[in-house]
């Protein structure tokens, strides 16, 4: 289905002067296309290819005309499936690849009745068969290799290109209503996973247990278990990756961790004291959410995003700490980290519909990290807490 405002990317296209959009990568071609690809894992690099030495690439043509159909390269078997399995609305399918044996015989897909060798050999056909291949096309510069740049140079020799990175961090910054709902599915997954984890951490526990046991809870609730950080105790100002290492009592457990449910995903960091707990962590932990509460209440639409991050870095001095990262927050959506960054540079303005993780991260040399970190989403008036209890910090008996 088509997730984003096809008309505010043509006002973008339009202020950029940009005729259609041909990116290239996963985060942002999938992303036009509301696809994926079930066995590639990361949203930006290249990929080779299971079965050739080749680059995979997916490329999306949407034109600014919204009357002109858009069009969507396909490499030929495996992701004409995945394609079919999930019902990309594109339905200009430019089918790429090696020639594959023949269709089985009740098979659901159509026949091929054009094969391009590669997906910009595909895109320029495209392109021309639409009258666009002297216009301004925009690419993502910042993810297009020299080589690929070269080729689509080759093949529209009268086009002109212009970067679109910034365009299209724009235009995922505020979500649709199904894009909000599954972010919602996957915050969800990962605060049962979190619930999951207090009722069952001992001391003993390794970091490899533990990420089994929120990718079990991940996959029970249907997302895909994406990454994590594991804090555990002050070892975790330098080591982060789950590992053999083990609780210990008397420890704190910081676990930040997201999912995806259909490419979208969660953020939601939780703390957990295992036994009786240390006085100076919870008197840190305490003065890092009063500062959290005293931010959120500057959270709704119109407010600029450097005024929130004002706002918390104000409060964080006041309680007489300092962030350890350079920003308090950021959008999330199909990339863990989407605008709007919550730093004192940003531009963006809140608006309805824009999914925050809200990120307050304290390192202390003699206790390690302490933080706190929710997902809200801003609303007509004001913001929603998409978790209820990531918050707080929570107690496991020895």
């Amino acid at each position: 289905m088509i997730l984003f405002d096809y008309d505010k990317a043509a006002h973008l296209m339009e202020r950029q002067g940009i005729d259609i959009l041909l990116p290239h990568t996963l985060m942002n071609a999938g992303y036009l296309a509301d696809h994926w690809v079930h066995d590639q894992h990361t949203s930006f690099h290249p990929y080779m290819a299971l079965d050739m030495n080749e680059v995979y690439l997916l490329m999306v043509g949407l034109p600014r005309d919204q009357q002109i159909e858009p069009f969507i390269t396909c490499r030929r078997d495996i992701e004409e499936g995945d394609m079919y399995s999930s019902g990309v609305w594109i339905e200009d399918r430019l089918i790429w690849g090696p020639n594959m044996p023949p269709r089985s015989v009740n098979t659901p897909l159509p026949p091929v009745t054009k094969l391009y060798s590669t997906p910009f050999e595909a895109a320029a056909v495209a392109l021309k068969e639409r009258g666009l291949h002297r216009s301004t096309i925009g690419v993502e510069y910042r993810n297009l290799g020299v080589d690929m740049f070269e080729t689509l140079g080759v093949l529209l020799p009268d086009a002109e290109f212009r970067d679109v990175g910034p365009l299209f961090r724009e235009l995922r910054a505020v979500k649709s209503d199904e894009e909000i709902r599954r972010i919602r599915h996957a915050v969800k997954a990962t605060e049962a996973a979190h619930k999951v984890f207090y009722q069952n951490v001992r001391p003993g526990m390794t970091g490899l247990d533990i990420e089994s046991l929120y990718g079990s809870e991940h996959y029970r609730a249907g997302t895909r278990h994406e990454w994590m950080h594991i804090w555990l105790g002050i070892r975790g100002i330098e080591i982060e990756c789950p590992d053999a290492a083990e609780v210990k009592a008397g420890e704190f457990v910081g676990i930040d961790v997201g999912c995806s449910y259909k490419h979208y995903t969660s953020d939601v960091l939780s703390m957990t004291a295992v036994g009786d707990p240390n006085p100076k962590i919870m008197s840190i932990h305490a003065a890092i959410l009063r500062a959290y509460d005293a931010t959120l209440e500057v959270v709704r639409p119109g407010t600029p995003v450097k005024q929130v991050y004002e706002t918390g870095k104000l409060a964080l001095e006041r309680e007489g700490i300092e962030n350890f990262i350079w920003f308090l927050g950021h959008g999330i959506g199909r990339d863990v980290h989407d605008e709007p960054y919550l730093d004192k540079g940003s531009k963006y303005v809140l608006e309805k519909n824009m999914p925050l993780a809200l990120e307050f991260s304290i390192r202390e040399p003699e206790l390690g990290p302490i933080a706190v970190e929710d997902n809200i989403l801003v609303t007509a008036d004001g913001y929603e807490s998409l978790s209820t209890t990531s918050r707080e910090m929570h107690f496991a008996p020895v």
